[in-house]
């Protein structure tokens, strides 16, 4: 009906004009519908473009519209921003004239790859006033139109600042481990050196007790070879019990994780089988899981206080020489003397009756009486010096006679104290100078008990218990007080002569109390002996 001309329209009947007006009335409602939705799409795109523009121009990335030759077609305000100009400036320029004469050729590699490959990326100095700022720039060609590149600009100067301190972080850091590395190795030379040219034996180990390394001086000191020791129990170098001491020592510290630093003198064992006497320090390296033994031969020092005991022997014995043949001979004189006068004032006082009557009798009483201490005093006096010989002059005792000088020494003591004498079994001594160390130890034990346990009883003893030859002094005193940092001057003489022939010297409180002097010996072995 609407394709129909105006004189068919008056010609139509009343119905199909009614028909008509209502396909008009609906028609145009559908058009006010459709324009009102092309409103809305108009206000939509107006407002996409006003964002897409608020995005375009204030993104925190430049871009820039190139075309073939490079110069500017468009650009965003963060471009016009970076490079320092009015868009209106910038428009129709070439990219090249803003970019620092040092990075010419990279931006003619960048549009050489945009033109041969599409898209490219790559750091240039962008020139901004008076100064450079370095730039991330990236180019595509766009596709709807071959002819023209986007770019995009990234300001990185704060990234290149970041690098810039890292690289010389670096290079600081290199310095210093190079620095480092330089006087780690100086230092290990200087350790290789003192290591080598040192005269003491130094052995590193593990907690498996497994030899680790060794100096040269281990070798000379020991017999074996650096490959014969390596990858060894560190024991093969120690003298039985100092073998199994050693180990109960690293088994304690691997259970308790307590540090303990061992110095003390032992036996070593060469790899021919002799043994000779050693100060042995051990320590712990905490951080690498190691131990250092340090081994030094004291045989040149035994040597010497062998050679000052004896000396100091001799000169004991010349002086107890002299005391005995020249004060003990005068006291002996005088005692007669005074013996004499005392029984000649005796006598005198017996047989002259009228000189009795004509004396003065305190007088005469007390001179008797003063003859009579003088004998006593020098009789004491003379006892005195004779024991003081005895305990100065040497006992020359031999390897065989120990048992009977201890045996001796006993009975002596006996006269004092009630004291016994043990032997067990038999008891064989290797040399003289060890029987006579043993009798000088038994012999200062005894004599520190009288004069500082007020003992009543003492026992001494000698055994053999497998190996090892045990000497044991006990009493049943007070106990003696160890003073001078551990060891009183008789303790450290016992200690002393204990360690000159290798033996180990304990003093400790007896089960019922008193003190008991226990002195260990480990006979040394000689050479290819089993």
């Amino acid at each position: 009906a609407l394709g129909k001309s105006s004189q068919q329209i008056e010609q139509l009947p009343v119905k199909d004009l009614q028909l008509l007006v209502h396909e008009l009335q609906v028609h145009q409602i559908e058009l006010k519908m459709q324009n009102q939705e092309l409103r809305e799409t108009q206000l939509q795109l107006e407002a996409s473009k006003d964002s897409y523009t608020e995005l375009y121009e204030f993104a925190p990335v430049g871009y820039l519209t190139l075309d073939v030759q490079g110069s500017i077609q468009t650009a965003n305000l963060t471009a016009s921003k970076l490079i320092g100009l009015e868009r209106s400036e910038l428009i129709g320029t070439k990219l090249s004239q803003h970019v620092a004469p040092e990075d010419q050729d990279a931006l003619h590699r960048l549009v050489s790859h945009l033109k041969a490959n599409g898209t490219h990326s790559c750091d240039l100095r962008i020139r901004q006033s008076e100064q450079l700022v370095w730039t991330s720039v990236q180019g595509r060609v766009r596709a709807s139109d071959p002819k023209s590149w986007l770019v995009t600009l990234t300001d990185i100067r704060h990234r290149k600042f970041a690098e810039e301190n890292l690289r010389e972080s670096n290079r600081t850091l290199e310095d210093r481990v190079e620095e480092g590395a330089s006087q780690l190795y100086e230092s290990s030379e200087r350790m290789a050196a003192i290591l080598n040219a040192a005269a003491d034996a130094i052995i590193t180990f593990d907690e498996r007790g497994t030899v680790v390394s060794i100096n040269p001086a281990t070798e000379t000191m020991f017999g074996y070879t650096k490959d014969e020791l390596l990858g060894k129990d560190v024991s093969i170098v120690m003298q039985s019990p100092y073998n199994e001491k050693h180990d109960d020592y690293l088994a304690r510290h691997l259970k308790t994780q307590r540090p303990r630093v061992i110095t003390r003198e032992t036996l070593g064992r060469r790899k021919d089988g002799t043994t000779f006497p050693v100060e042995l320090s051990v320590s712990k390296v905490d951080h690498l899981g190691l131990f250092t033994a340090i081994h030094r031969d004291i045989s040149e020092r035994r040597k010497l206080q062998e050679t000052i005991l004896s000396i100091a022997a001799e000169e004991g014995q010349r002086i107890g020489q002299e005391l005995h043949d020249g004060v003990g001979q005068e006291l002996t004189g005088l005692s007669l003397f005074a013996g004499t006068l005392a029984a000649g004032l005796k006598d005198l006082q017996g047989r002259n009756t009228q000189l009795r009557e004509e004396r003065e009798e305190p007088t005469f009483t007390q001179l008797q009486l003063i003859a009579e201490k003088l004998v006593r005093g020098i009789e004491a006096s003379n006892k005195h010096v004779h024991e003081l010989c005895h305990g100065i002059m040497p006992v020359h005792i031999d390897a065989q006679g120990l048992s009977s000088a201890l045996e001796e020494l006993a009975a002596v003591t006996n006269e004092y104290v009630a004291c016994r004498y043990q032997c067990p079994n038999r008891v064989e001594i290797a040399d003289n100078m060890t029987a006579n160390h043993l009798y000088k130890i038994a012999q200062e034990a005894v004599t520190n008990a009288l004069k500082h346990s007020q003992a009543k009883e003492l026992l001494i003893s000698l055994r053999r218990d497998g190996e090892k030859i045990i000497l044991e002094v006990m009493d049943d005193g007070i106990g003696v007080h160890v003073t001078n940092g551990g060891k009183g001057l008789g303790l450290g003489i016992m200690d002393y002569r204990a360690g000159l022939i290798g033996a180990t010297l304990r003093v400790n409180s007896g089960k019922k109390g008193g003190t008991q002097v226990t002195c260990t010996l480990i006979p040394a072995r000689e050479p290819n002996e089993d």
